[in-house]
């Protein structure tokens, strides 16, 4: 990273605001959305992003939009909100989510910033490292974690129908507002707590980092006094910063251990692997991989690279050995090569079919107001490119959206989805043909 003396894959912290990174020893503040030269992981708060736990009817695949709607008909949002799935449960015929609802606008200046690098960058959710944390073997049932970031308050634990989370926000940031913001979270959590779920030991992390405890152990006493449950902070190591005569104390040096490329919200499943393997094994390039980007767990391959992709197909099984080595010391996963390989093949048998880039260009263009595309996918049994969506209003939307498809050479073909459309109303799922493969008896697609 310029200008910072890190050479190597970095481990940001995007929070209230403010941007670290996390170099050995050493926290080093940076200007918001950095310029970076090497592969980044970073863990963000979504500008304090809403965290919370809903339970609705519907399928699990369409649990983000699901939530999204339920928000915004309860006025529980501002506006759109792109919805992050945390951790989620099937439960009858519908679903139990820990989610973060996060505004359009923050989502799109974070992907952007994601987009813009060389190499790769993925976004972790502050609230699913929290919730990944909970349920590591080590911790117990009986034991709550309570996060302060700056103003926002957030207590995480594990009840019987899956993870709890309640939150607060304290008016400021003196002494007594904060006091007042421990306050409503212990009322929330013990009005969420099941009568026969005891709690009885808090472990406290304080994110922004301080050379003095003093000011927490405060907050720590009233959580204590509140609750007559034990606390005690999560392990914290001395940092060096910047402008700051004596060390800082942090948590992020411990936290960092548990965060994985795999649990990165943004972007997508493939990128993930990608970063792993840059990561690990620095000397590949970008180029070379031919990574374009990431949507949905989807690739997006580069015309221009399909050619490096083949080529390292033939190499990645003698790479593995080594990649699962160096991975390991660097605290990060690999999935297995074999299937790596196959997804490598799919992707470029496919592209000889579609330019991926350019068929994401004319959805997007085709989709315009009142057609929102939820899902594209590869189908693996046909080989189909899909789409499904949700399109506004009476049907006049969605026939415009398919009108304007089939001006750029594209035949949409209706098919029955994986799963139904959960009720969704103008719910769509299409298959993707050129023209001369469309079936010929078939006048345009049907809603």
């Amino acid at each position: 990273m310029a200008g910072i003396g890190i050479t190597h894959a970095a481990m940001l912290l995007d929070l209230q605001g403010r941007w670290f990174a996390l170099d050995g020893d050493r926290l080093v503040e940076l200007p918001v959305f950095p310029d970076l030269e090497v592969p980044a992981l970073v863990v963000s708060d979504f500008e304090g992003s809403m965290s919370g736990v809903m339970a609705m009817e519907g399928a699990v695949r369409h649990a983000s939009p699901l939530i999204d709607k339920r928000l915004r008909t309860e006025a529980l949002s501002d506006g759109e909100t792109h919805v992050v799935i945390e951790d989620i449960r099937r439960i009858g015929k519908g679903f139990r989510a820990l989610y973060t609802a996060v505004p359009i606008a923050v989502w799109q200046r974070l992907s952007a910033w994601a987009e813009r690098g060389a190499d790769h960058r993925l976004t972790v959710s502050l609230t699913g490292l929290f919730a990944r944390l909970l349920t590591q073997g080590k911790q117990s049932n009986s034991q709550a974690i309570v996060v302060r970031n700056g103003r926002q308050f957030l207590c995480l634990w594990r009840g019987p129908e899956g993870i709890e989370l309640v939150s607060s926000l304290a008016f400021g940031d003196g002494p007594d507002d904060l006091e007042h913001g421990v306050a409503s979270l212990i009322s929330a959590m013990k009005q969420g707590l099941s009568p026969t779920h005891g709690i009885s030991e808090i472990v406290w992390y304080a994110l922004s980092p301080s050379p003095d405890t003093a000011a927490e152990d405060g907050l720590m006493t009233t959580a204590s006094a509140l609750t007559g449950w034990s606390i005690r902070r999560g392990a914290l190591d001395a940092l060096r910063m910047e402008g700051v005569p004596v060390p800082v104390q942090s948590h992020w040096p411990r936290l960092s251990r548990v965060v994985r490329a795999r649990d990165a919200v943004m972007p997508g499943g493939w990128a993930r692997w990608l970063y792993n393997f840059e990561s690990a094994l620095p000397m590949l390039s970008l180029a070379a991989l031919g990574l374009a980007a990431g949507l949905g767990g989807m690739v997006w391959m580069n015309a221009q690279k399909v050619q490096a992709c083949e080529e390292m197909i033939a190499s990645l099984t003698q790479q593995t050995r080594a990649i699962q080595a160096e991975a390991a010391r660097l605290h990060v996963a690999t999935s297995p090569a074999s299937a790596d390989i196959a997804m490598l093949e799919t992707l470029v048998k496919a592209h000889a079919s579609f330019d991926f880039i350019r068929l994401l260009r004319t959805l997007k263009n085709a989709a315009g107001e009142g057609v929102r595309i939820m899902r594209v996918y590869l189908d693996e049994r046909t080989r189909q490119i899909r789409v499904e969506g949700v399109a506004a209003g009476g049907g006049g939307h969605l026939a415009r959206f398919v009108d304007a498809l089939r001006q750029k050479g594209l035949a949409p073909q209706a098919v029955d989805a994986p799963q139904s459309g959960s009720g969704l109303p103008g719910f769509f799922s299409y298959a993707l043909l050129s023209l001369p493969e469309a079936v010929p008896d078939v006048q345009g697609a049907r809603p």
